[in-house]
């Protein structure tokens, strides 16, 4: 299993504000609708209100204190480690099932609020980012990311909708280990 987190940030790393996005991309929800379909997907409760229903061809997953919270079609947990839990027993499914082949990991996708991607940040492996021109005010941003630790793996040309720009890009973490001999700093 693989964690990857999925966003659309402004310039300032502006994910939303007052429970909403701030702005409408139409090519964002489908690259967002390509990356995720048919994946499990993990969001908290904030953010699974703000959508408002469990996403089709998804495993939806919701994480929330609240002990009350159920919803059809979503797995809820109350504690975000268990998404490790609830992702290798669909792994485990999925290759019972032939829809992953034996040596394929399943990838599991966090798709908001800010405290789950400050939270599998460190776990992640991938982050599919849409970045916005947007510089203005929000309430909830995307955790700061090191140059140290990722890489572009793929990036789009800028692109218009409406009056953003955005682009998309792919960076992986990078390890050390791939990248020559780790004894060989320049201290």
């Amino acid at each position: 299993m693989r964690i990857s987190l999925i966003a659309a940030t402004g310039a300032d790393r502006q994910l939303g504000k007052e429970n909403k996005l701030l702005w409408h991309i139409p090519e964002d929800w489908k690259f967002f609708k390509t990356k995720t379909l048919n994946h499990p997907i993990v969001m908290g409760r904030k953010t699974f209100d703000s959508i408002g229903k469990a996403l089709p061809k998804r495993e939806n997953i919701v994480v929330t204190g609240n002990k009350e919270f159920s919803m059809e079609n979503v797995t809820v947990i109350h504690d975000p480690m268990m998404v490790f839990d609830v992702g290798l027993e669909l792994e485990e499914k999925a290759h019972a099932n032939g829809s992953l082949s034996p040596d394929e990991d399943l990838e599991v996708f966090i798709i908001g609020g800010a405290t789950l991607y400050e939270f599998f940040l460190p776990y992640a492996t991938t982050l599919y980012l849409t970045e916005v021109n947007f510089e203005g005010e929000a309430d909830v941003f995307f955790p700061m990311i090191s140059s140290n630790e990722w890489v572009i793996d793929d990036i789009s040309e800028w692109m218009e909708s409406g009056e953003h720009q955005y682009r998309f890009l792919t960076l992986v973490r990078e390890d050390a280990e791939e990248n020559g001999d780790p004894s060989n700093t320049d201290e």
